[in-house]
């Protein structure tokens, strides 16, 4: 990879960072300084972020030196900048193409540690210690996305019980409230919380520092949209053969599928029953079940930025620690 190439990539992860996304914010005015426009305003670096790295790359040569010290600047407001809307923006920076990073779009991805592992009950019957039923999951994954949108403080997210219901397709109700309670429990017990507190609707989750490392040495992102479902199988699936769909085809036997997905039936029938019919509400799979195998068609689901994703990540979880 040439030095250019290098240096781009670089710029991207800077402007994916959160010290670079609130320096945004404190330095947006409200209107264009060309047009006097009020829509789709950006910040323009007066000298050219570009630059600015080329020219710290040449005093360290060293990547992460350089990023670091991009950072600063901006986290210290030592980078001038002008407002502009994106037209205006345009025609100063002709032919410039987008990049990658400025579009990550953080309020459609959730985050979970790649490695994890636990219980997953299918069924409120299911009493297995420590089994985590389908909200305590997603409100793991919610928990995922209010880290990757950099709304965690020391460790600890502040959120309400109404956001929270909507961000995984929830309706916020009595019977809602109580399954969450029980999953902020259950998410303790996992060791996943080291404590909860509530206090109407607003509730406080003081996040393990063990799982905090666990996401940010292997993060593994997941739309959102995969977490709004009413059936655990649905989303375990998801979850699953995301993590395969690099691949058009994917075979694994039934029995070690149903491991996977937290499936405790041992009639096979049943269990390829309850595959098929989770498999008919996700879009971009289809399987065959024959002689104790199951054969995924995985439809091409798009590119993630997870270069992107994982550096905001990043930011977020290690941001004023």
């Amino acid at each position: 990879m040439g030095q250019y190439s290098k240096l781009k990539i670089l710029e991207a992860r800077i402007r994916a960072s959160k010290p670079y996304d609130d320096w945004v914010l404190r330095h947006k005015a409200a209107f264009c300084l060309r047009c006097n426009s009020r829509d789709h305003l950006e910040c323009h670096h007066t000298v050219e972020l570009y630059h600015i790295v080329l020219g710290l790359w040449k005093l360290y040569g060293d990547e992460d030196h350089v990023y670091q010290h991009v950072l600063s600047m901006h986290s210290e407001d030592m980078c001038e900048s002008a407002t502009l809307c994106e037209e205006c923006h345009k025609k100063i920076h002709p032919g410039r193409q987008p990049q990658p990073a400025g579009n990550t779009r953080t309020e459609e991805w959730s985050a979970i540690p790649r490695n994890i592992t636990f219980r997953l009950a299918h069924s409120t019957r299911d009493t297995r210690p420590n089994a985590l039923g389908l909200i305590a999951v997603q409100t793991l994954f919610a928990i995922g996305w209010y880290i990757l949108n950099g709304k965690m403080d020391s460790r600890i997210l502040e959120l309400n019980r109404r956001k929270l219901a909507k961000v995984i397709g929830k309706t916020p109700s009595t019977s809602f409230n109580k399954s969450l309670t029980r999953a902020l429990e259950a998410l303790e017990s996992n060791g996943i919380l080291l404590a909860s507190h509530s206090a109407g609707n607003d509730i406080e989750l003081h996040i393990a520092p063990d799982y905090l490392e666990s996401l940010t040495n292997n993060p593994w992102f997941v739309p959102l949209s995969d977490v709004r479902t009413s059936r655990m199988c649905v989303l375990a699936l998801k979850w699953f053969l995301g993590m395969q769909s690099r691949r058009k085809h994917y075979k694994i036997g039934l029995d070690k599928l149903c491991g996977h997905l937290g499936i405790t039936t041992t009639h096979q029938p049943m269990a390829a029953k309850a595959i098929r019919e989770a498999c008919e509400l996700i879009q971009w799979a289809d399987v065959e079940i024959e002689s104790g195998m199951c054969s995924f068609a995985l439809k091409k689901r798009g590119s993630v930025p997870i270069f992107s994703l994982r550096q905001v990540l990043v930011d977020s979880i290690d941001y004023d620690h």
